[in-house]
């Protein structure tokens, strides 16, 4: 039966195709010497690479991969498609500066050069060139977040103060501002003193990809302070003298009458009002308005910048000497 000792017989089948193989490749090796010999065409796909490329450039346009067909002896065909480094294809920027161009895709076969034809698909390729600069950026914080209730970051101290940005030209150009993005939920009681990374920002604010920054990071200083309360407080004319006798004070204004001031709660829960500066009045016989200025506690600050407006309206009677002058005689 066939299947009695079917390991032993197909032993021997093995045996016997190798015997045959042997004597044929003896009494023909013609026959063999014609396989390897004989032409045959394989694609294979290679990465293509830049060489020769201007200091100060960049590529940020390439295809990434070629299709290469390759035609040859079966040997070499094989031994390239065990070992495709064999073959490198690349285009040539000599040369070439900013700019979008079309460039021949060159073939080297090293070893293999007259051995074999390559053909790459396509014959020329688009690559697109930019430059590459650098510029120094002062850096600033930005909040990413509101302060903590009833407080507000004091004066931050950064250093350094400035950092180097390097990228191609149309990514710097397009920086708005380098800044530390700062979230005030993950700072402590007392604020920030650490090392921060630095961003490039957009024109939306943004971080910018593809921008190289030195150093990346810098350190931040940041108090926090308690937040400065609001108060309406009346404003009082400060007058001093008097005006020359027989003339008298008959009015007094004040615009505007109260203004927005801000400080420390404990300093604006002592006051009710706040003074102008010292008016004199002495010399004065005629009614008069002048801009004066306010006199605010140390820490307290006005809010709104409007001029105050000092209004003073000065009488006599009609029929009063005045000083130096006698009485009218019939």
């Amino acid at each position: 039966m066939l299947s009695d000792n079917f390991g032993y017989k197909l032993f021997a089948v093995a045996v016997a195709v190798v015997i045959w193989a042997y004597a044929s490749q003896v009494q023909n090796p013609g026959n063999w010497q014609s396989f390897n010999n004989a032409t045959i065409s394989r694609s294979i796909t290679l990465p293509l690479s830049v060489r020769r490329l201007e200091p100060g450039c960049v590529v940020t346009s390439i295809p990434k991969r070629i299709k290469v067909k390759i035609q040859g002896r079966r040997e070499y065909i094989d031994a390239i498609l065990a070992e495709p480094d064999l073959v490198s294809v690349y285009v040539n920027l000599a040369g070439v500066d900013a700019g979008k161009h079309k460039q021949r895709v060159i073939l080297r076969t090293d070893g293999y050069m007259g051995l074999i034809t390559a053909t790459p698909t396509p014959f020329e390729v688009w690559v697109k060139v930019e430059k590459r600069v650098e510029r120094a950026f002062d850096v600033s914080m930005q909040m990413i977040g509101p302060s903590p209730d009833g407080y507000v970051f004091g004066t931050p101290e950064i250093l350094p103060l400035k950092v180097t940005a390097k990228g191609i030209e149309r990514n710097i150009n397009a920086i708005q501002r380098v800044a530390v993005l700062v979230d005030p939920q993950m700072l402590g009681p007392s604020g920030a003193d650490g090392s921060f990374e630095v961003f490039a920002l957009g024109r939306d604010g943004r971080a910018l990809p593809g921008i190289q920054l030195n150093p990346k990071h810098v350190h931040l200083k940041l108090n926090l302070k308690s937040r400065p309360e609001r108060k309406v407080l009346f404003i009082n004319p400060n007058l001093t003298g008097q005006p020359p006798f027989p003339s008298k004070v008959a009015g007094v204004e004040v615009l505007p009458q109260v203004i927005t001031v801000t400080g420390s709660p404990e300093v604006l829960a002592k006051l009710d009002s706040v003074e102008t500066e010292p008016v004199k009045l002495s010399g004065r016989s005629r009614s008069f308005r002048q801009r004066v200025q306010l006199t605010l506690p140390q820490g307290v600050f006005a809010v709104e910048k409007t001029p105050v407006q000092l209004s003073v309206e000065i009488t006599a009677p009609e029929n009063a000497e005045h000083p130096g002058q006698g009485a009218s005689t019939p």
